[in-house]
């Protein structure tokens, strides 16, 4: 450790301030090629879910989740559970019959906007820049759906949560072709958390 330290020591004494000048330089220019591109890419995310939305499909999913509390659940958090549970049951007989379309299914808009609201918060969580943005650009209504989504992810934790954990006792064929690629993403998953974060 010695030598290495009286090896820099001696270095320094040999380069002339052009050449420090040059090093620094090229430093902060390799810095700067990593530290712009991260940056612009975490405000084009940021960009692209404004983009999101404003699509006609997030505005319905929207507009639909504060109907279905307003009207359905009479704006209490304790009939979510029941009044979910028959409007999922209800919507996905609908959508079986062919009666309705899947963006009109309550469920699958809970999903839509669970998964935006996960990558907002991603996108929040990657800046001190975005969380300010974000703060800015976002209002209390959101956090209000927010806190309904909640209350109907929890529904469906509880509902279609099973417990399929024997599997990992049996055998499993050996994969070929795609299967290959999930069986490779099941070895990397099986230790980790019993259910999705989002």
């Amino acid at each position: 450790m010695i030598d290495f330290i009286e090896f820099l020591c001696h270095w320094k004494n040999t380069l002339s301030p052009v050449d420090v000048i040059t090093i620094s330089l090229s430093i902060a220019t390799l810095i700067c090629t990593i530290i712009i591109p991260v940056r612009i890419m975490k405000f084009q995310q940021y960009s692209n879910l404004n983009t999101v939305y404003m699509n006609h499909e997030f505005g319905y999913a929207f507009q639909n989740v504060i109907e279905f509390f307003h009207d359905d659940c009479g704006c209490d958090v304790d009939r979510i559970p029941e009044e979910y549970m028959k409007r999922y049951h209800s919507d996905f007989k609908k959508l079986r019959n062919k009666d309705i379309e899947e963006k009109d299914v309550l469920h699958y808009q809970r999903r839509l906007l669970g998964v935006y609201f996960y990558e907002l918060e991603c996108c929040r969580e990657s800046s001190w820049k975005l969380r300010k943005m974000i703060k800015k650009d976002w209002t209390t209504s959101e956090s209000y759906v927010l806190k309904i989504l909640i209350c109907m992810n929890k529904v469906v934790d509880d509902y279609i949560k099973k417990d399929i954990s024997e599997i990992k006792h049996q055998h499993i064929p050996k994969a070929k072709g795609i299967s290959e690629y999930l069986d490779r993403l099941s070895k990397e998953l099986k230790d980790g958390k019993p259910w999705m974060q989002i």
